[in-house]
């Protein structure tokens, strides 16, 4: 779904990050984050890059850990433990892990499925999620923004 290219990655998920999760962390008119900080546009700015630049720092992390020479292929395993007891303090989390590695094992390793999922629908279906969401998340920020201008409560519909 996303571009082959580091860069491409990068500036994808940051864009997916910042509009969806901007799109979250600003809120409209009479919520407390903008009634106290000042300027608005500088807070509006800044909620917004929170989620960007962490988006933009997880293909980078990714990439720096999981590749050919990365940490995961080298480092030791007792590391793993704080997310091993992580996973078991929190069960959710341990399930919703199992479930995701186990749809990715078996992908990866049934031949039909990893040419299936690597083939042009997926890619197609996945670049237009992730295009439906950048959307989505700059309607909601289109709706927050000017529910701040205005000085009225947001009322459009579908606002994340």
């Amino acid at each position: 779904m996303l571009p082959a290219t580091l860069r491409g990655r990068v500036a994808g998920f940051g864009l997916l990050t910042g509009t969806l999760g901007g799109a979250l962390f600003v809120h409209g008119h009479g919520s407390f984050d903008f009634t106290v900080l000042q300027p608005v546009w500088l807070a509006v700015v800044l909620f917004v890059a929170l989620p960007s630049l962490f988006g933009m720092a997880v293909p980078v992390l990714v990439e720096t850990l999981a590749g050919p020479r990365g940490w995961v292929r080298r480092g030791p395993w007792w590391l793993v433990a704080p997310a091993t007891v992580a996973a078991a303090v929190q069960p959710v989390v341990l399930v919703v892990f199992a479930g995701g590695y186990g749809v990715a094992l078996t992908i990866s390793t049934v031949p039909v499925l990893h040419r299936w999922w690597h083939g042009r629908a997926v890619t197609v279906l996945g670049s237009t999620l992730l295009g439906a969401l950048v959307c989505w998340g700059v309607y909601g920020l289109a709706v927050d923004v000017v529910s701040l201008v205005r000085q009225r409560f947001p009322t459009a519909p579908f606002h994340p």
